[in-house]
């Protein structure tokens, strides 16, 4: 069920994702979408397609799909960006809405044992491109592809 005062009920309802997103691929019940910032290339974020804001509002069905949704798009990163650990995090205090931010974390991490949030260049490069549009495109291309041949069986 969706929620009309919900801003990612409306996106998902309206089929037009935000600009400042690129569109990854739907998966079994959620959208993967590239966030905006790229301070940490691959950095995505997993969209429930189904409105909640708790995990446990959720279906045992659609909590297993919405883990598995996570667990192959985490894949699909690691095998595109390399990095040397991969962080989740599912929040809702912004947005009402079960919504996985999926988190590369590299080498060069200036914080590698703290959340993204406190890296203070991340908060800088928030408000600026942190990736020229045409590489941040081909990641995006670069992640569906790789999803494809990790779930071959479901046209993306």
């Amino acid at each position: 069920m969706r929620i009309p005062n919900c801003s990612v009920c409306a996106v998902l309802d309206s089929g037009c994702i935000p600009k400042r997103y690129m569109f990854v691929c739907r998966l079994q019940i959620s959208i993967a979408v590239m966030a905006p910032n790229q301070y940490y290339p691959g950095r995505c974020e997993l969209w429930c397609t189904a409105h909640a804001t708790e995990l446990f509002q959720l279906s045992f069905r659609q909590r297993q799909r919405f883990s598995e949704d996570l667990a192959i798009l985490a894949k699909a990163i690691q095998q595109v960006c390399t990095p040397k650990k991969i962080n989740y995090e599912l929040l809702g205090n912004t947005v009402p809405h079960l919504h996985w931010h999926v988190i590369p974390r590299y080498n060069w991490d200036p914080l590698p044992k703290r959340p993204i949030w406190e890296n203070k260049s991340y908060q800088e490069s928030a408000r600026r491109a942190c990736m020229e549009p045409s590489e941040r495109q081909r990641m995006t291309i670069s992640i569906r592809d790789s999803l494809r041949t990790l779930i071959p069986y479901r046209a993306l």
